[in-house]
């Protein structure tokens, strides 16, 4: 389960930074800068907030159902989150 964590944190924190200005769909941030938070945060905005929805995702495409055994799916959302949330403290260019 670990490694589930780490592998779809890391994809949904990849998906994230390729948005940030400066990068392939930096774009992104200014073409929908008027769209509200609650749409932004989970499509591109916010790397914590984008891993309930592009970690879902993933965890679907890569290791199956996720309503196979829905509550270790739980577990890697909530915990992936939470690595997320650590990695974008981390990094110097997010703490603005």
């Amino acid at each position: 389960m670990i490694e589930q964590i780490i592998i779809l944190s890391l994809i949904t924190f990849a998906v994230w930074w390729v948005f940030q200005a400066g990068e392939i769909f930096g774009f992104v941030q200014t073409v929908f800068a008027n769209w509200p938070a609650f749409i932004k945060n989970p499509l591109f905005d916010c790397a914590v907030c984008m891993h309930f929805w592009w970690g879902s995702a993933s965890y679907w495409l890569i290791y199956g159902s996720p309503f196979h055994d829905w509550r270790q799916w739980l577990i890697v959302i909530i915990a992936g989150m939470g690595l997320n949330a650590i990695l974008v403290k981390l990094w110097p260019c997010c703490n603005e």
